[in-house]
This record gives C-alpha cells, structure tokens and sequence, in this order.
C-alpha cells in the first residue's frame, strides 16, 4: 500500500479505504487521499483574496510592474519557481524582498548574489563544530536550508558547483546527504 507523508501526517491511498476521498496537492501532484489526520481543509476563497490584497499592495508599492508582481504571486501560490530577466534597477530585488516581508521577513526570507567564489556555507550556513566532534559531516542549517522564500541574484555568476547543488533545494525543496534525506520549508525561489 502506497502512502504519502506530508509534514509529518500520513495520507494513505483511496483505494485502502472506505470513506469519501479529497483532492489533495503537494509538490506539484494532485490525488485523491484519505487525510488520516484531524487537519481541516483549506479555505481556498480565503487564500485567493490573500493573495489578491498582497498583489495590490505590492502594485501600490512597485510602479510598472503589475505583470512581474502577477508572475511571481501566480509561481508562488502554484509552487513554482519565478525567473525574471530585465535590465539592471528593473526592482527585480525590491519585489523579492517585499514579498519576503509579506512572509515575515528575518529567517524566512533568504538573499544572496551569487559571486564565482561563493562557498556552500555562504549557501545552508557554516560547519557544525559539535556535529563534526561527532564524526558526522553537517551544517548549523540556515539561509537557504532555512527559509520560506528567496532570491538567488545573478545565479548565473556562481560556479557551476553551487549551482548543481542549488538544483535539488530549488526544485525538490530537499537536501540529500549522506546519511540522510533534509526537507527544507522553500515555498519559491
């Protein structure tokens, strides 16, 4: 019997089950599952407005850019990630940020220009000391192991090992490591 586990809850399948099945959508896959645990559907109405009011608020804010404010929204709300390519003082970074701030800004919001000499650690923060006294190989997680939302800036200036690595964060919303399988709470990049 095939199950899906989502922040902890199991969904098992519909066809192990007898009850009415729900739609449910996780990391781009939508399926019919018995939700096991006591979670109340989402209020799909309520979520829409929320993001039409940050949408206005963000039009309000940014002058011109009411088609990258709606790109962005739309790739966060679907679970993509937004890619925009203008010429330099566009406000590319501002949006970011002000969407980052609409998320609570501090640790759930993540930026970083990628520069040709930029370190792992730049990206998911520094070695752990204890962790390594321990034999093990990890991080004191941050940055973009930490966050909700991100802007990578001028990606195409990191060397092509932070960029494989990025790869799997970005699309996955995982970390692989040696021993074990990190999630990461990425909404959008």
């Amino acid at each position: 019997m095939k199950s899906i586990v989502v922040n902890g809850q199991i969904l098992a399948s519909v066809e192990s089950m007898n009850v009415e099945p729900v739609e449910f959508y996780a990391r781009r896959r939508i399926g019919l599952y018995r939700n096991t645990s006591s979670a109340q559907p989402a209020d799909v109405l309520s979520i829409v407005r929320n993001f039409s009011d940050l949408e206005t608020q963000l039009n309000d804010s940014l002058i011109g850019m009411n088609e990258a404010v709606h790109v962005a929204l739309l790739g966060l709300l679907s679970g993509d990630n937004v890619f925009l390519l203008s010429k330099p003082g566009a406000a590319k970074s501002t949006l970011a940020g002000l969407i980052g701030d609409a998320f609570g800004g501090g640790n759930k919001f993540f930026k970083k220009n990628f520069t040709p000499d930029m370190s792992m650690s730049d990206l998911y923060g520094p070695l752990s000391v204890e962790k390594i006294n321990q034999g093990l190989y990890e991080r004191e997680w941050a940055g973009l192991a930490t966050c909700s939302y991100a802007l990578l800036d001028e990606f195409y200036k990191g060397s092509s090992t932070i960029q494989n690595n990025c790869l799997e964060i970005i699309e996955e919303h995982t970390i692989s490591l040696a021993h074990r399988r990190i999630n990461v709470p990425l909404l959008g990049v």
